[in-house]
């Protein structure tokens, strides 16, 4: 981040301190006044909505985790493709706001 004008910014400061410890303020000084703004991007305010759509997210199950990983390792996990699309659907990960979808 670059900030321009910071010569004009700390003097004016400088005048303000200086006139303030003297008990008097100088208005024949120009004064800075300006405030400061932040604006996001488009794919800067989606990657927010996603992380706080994420954070609502419930935890991993550890355990449950552990147990799907050692079935898995021996061959003994089998689930139908139809079966995961209706939990996907069920659970709710899928549901963003429907200004995210646009």
């Amino acid at each position: 981040m670059r900030i321009q004008g910071r010569e004009a910014v700390l003097q004016a400061y400088v005048s303000r301190v200086s006139e303030k410890r003297a008990g008097q303020v100088d208005r024949s000084t120009p004064t800075i006044e300006q405030e400061d703004r932040v604006t996001l991007s488009r794919s800067a305010q989606d990657v927010r909505r996603v992380k706080e759509h994420l954070a609502n997210l419930p935890g991993v199950r550890e355990n449950r985790v552990r147990e799907l990983r050692q079935l898995v390792e021996r061959g003994e996990y089998h689930v139908s493709e139809e079966e995961l699309a209706d939990r996907i659907l069920e659970s709710g990960v899928l549901d963003l706001p429907v200004d995210f979808l646009i």
